[in-house]
Parts: C-alpha cells; structure tokens; sequence
C-alpha cells in the first residue's frame, strides 16, 4: 500500500477518525468517573480543603455536614470561629430559605400521617441543631465550672446569637420557635 494512494489515506483518515473518536470517549468517561468520585468524596470528607473552600461562605451548611458525619467537635469548632456571621442570612440550604408562608402554600402541610421529605428535612435540621447546642451547653456549664467565665459566655453567647439568628429569621415556624428557645438559654 502506498501512502500516496488518495483512497488509501481515506481510509486510514477514516481509522484514525474512529480511533481518535474512541479515546475522546475513553477519556470522556474516565474524567466523568473521577470528578463524580471526587464529588462524592468531597461531600462524605468535610475536612477534604476543597469542601472547605467551597463552604466558607455558608457556615451553617459547613457545621451541619460535620454533624451530619460524626464529626462534631469539628462542628463546634466552626460554630465558634464563625464570630458575627448570620448563618441564615448566608446560607444556601432550601430548608432555611423556605418562609412559613411559602411552606403552606405547598399543601402539604397539614398531613398528620405522613411526613414530606421536606418536613422530615426540618426535623433533622432541628434535631442536629439541638444536639450541637446541648453539646456546646455542656462546655459553657464544664468552662463555668472550671472558673473560665470568658469561654463560658462566648459559648452561651454563640447559642443565644444562632437563636437570635432563627428567631428572626423569615422561614418556617419550628425553625423559629427554635431560635426563640435559644436566644434565651442561659446557665446558672
């Protein structure tokens, strides 16, 4: 076979149009298996650096993945080391951004035998909320105890600003009510 055969080179731009068609799929589907991976990895390792680029602007998110796997003395970590920022107000989870009224208008409110996925989802936004607090609670009463009044009241004042936070907040009712049970908490 020469080369210099117009029908020969058709040919063999035609198998190498095929090859070439064929390694950019190989490579298509390898990089999609490995940014999906790396997705997933990125959203189960809270403390992978690119997760916590990627949340530094959405602290409430960040301290609720942490719960979410385990991890809280990380959780409350974060929950001190984010000062004045409103959680609420900078959030991107739905379940904060949803209004009480926005929430009725679904419909779906007022179905005593089942839960929404959505009801469910505030039942354990709640929850997480909950344990955190009880847990930062304990190390207010274990700092009083110990003389430090100074870390004592800056983990009364993170739960009472978080409340403050909710109870103000333009979302769901138990979201709400939940804040108003924080933004009075005290220790004796």
């Amino acid at each position: 076979m020469s080369l210099s055969n117009p029908r020969t080179q058709m040919k063999l731009s035609t198998k190498s149009t095929i090859y070439l068609g064929l390694a950019i799929l190989l490579i298509g589907f390898v990089a999609f298996a490995f940014f999906r991976d790396s997705a997933e990895d990125m959203s189960l390792a809270p403390t992978n650096p690119m997760y916590l680029a990627s949340a530094k602007s959405d602290p409430l998110h960040e301290v609720l993945q942490l719960i979410e796997h385990g991890d809280m003395d990380s959780a409350i970590e974060k929950f001190m080391a984010n000062g004045e920022t409103n959680w609420i107000e900078t959030t991107s989870l739905k379940e904060f951004t949803l209004s009480e009224a926005d929430f009725m208008s679904l419909g779906t409110f007022f179905s005593r035998h089942k839960q929404t996925p959505l009801q469910q989802k505030f039942i354990q936004r709640v929850t997480e909320i909950k344990q955190m607090t009880r847990i930062v609670r304990d190390r207010a009463i274990a700092a009083k105890s110990q003389g430090d009044t100074k870390t004592a009241n800056d983990y009364i004042h993170a739960i009472n600003r978080l409340g403050e936070q909710l109870k103000n907040s333009n979302t769901v009712l138990v979201f709400q009510q939940t804040g108003m049970a924080l933004e009075s908490f005290t220790i004796p």
